[in-house]
């Protein structure tokens, strides 16, 4: 089993990655392409997986404050309420990512302040932009295919968001990397 500690050095460096092609995406992103993304972004097959995971992600941090009683019900209530989510919400995708932007910001906060991180209150401050990001794009999804349209029509947008999630890219590799330095140093 993988331990805590790796998962957290595994989760900084990918997450980086991702927001490396996060960022350049916003510098790859055209007109044409914009109603396939909207398309995307509707499209509640796409959205069913993360709202699942997100739901999953919830159930070790639910153990310690439910009774004992509802323990065994946790994962089939995920499993059912993301089933109910696939049928009944509109734009699941976007509001699913809120969701994982949300519980990725705690994780954050909690672990690199646990390990001491290097740099933890950057990597934490910049990470709480993404969750209270996440929680705006949760409740109000449509906030994503404004901000792609913003992104299409106006440079500025392009250029502040594409190097903010490179910034944030570049920040969790390196916290990743010094946390492998340190624990290899230990």
């Amino acid at each position: 089993m993988i331990s805590e500690p790796t998962i957290y050095k595994i989760a900084l460096l990918g997450t980086g990655l991702l927001c490396f092609l996060i960022a350049v995406g916003h510098f790859k992103i055209r007109q044409e392409y914009i109603g396939h993304l909207e398309q995307k972004l509707r499209n509640r097959n796409l959205g069913f997986l993360p709202a699942l995971l997100a739901l999953l992600w919830c159930i070790p941090h639910a153990r310690p404050i439910v009774w004992d009683w509802m323990l065994p019900w946790l994962l089939p209530a995920a499993v059912i309420f993301s089933i109910a989510a696939y049928f009944y919400l509109e734009n699941l995708l976007p509001r699913a990512i809120g969701g994982i932007f949300i519980l990725y910001g705690c994780y954050i906060a909690q672990e690199s302040f646990t390990r001491h991180t290097p740099g933890s209150s950057w990597l934490v401050g910049l990470t709480w932009v993404i969750a209270v990001g996440g929680m705006f794009i949760a409740a109000k999804p449509h906030l994503v295919r404004d901000y792609l349209r913003k992104v299409v029509a106006d440079e500025r947008y392009r250029f502040i968001g594409g190097c903010f999630w490179f910034v944030y890219g570049l920040w969790s590799v390196v916290a990743g990397l010094l946390e492998f330095a340190n624990h290899a140093a230990s």
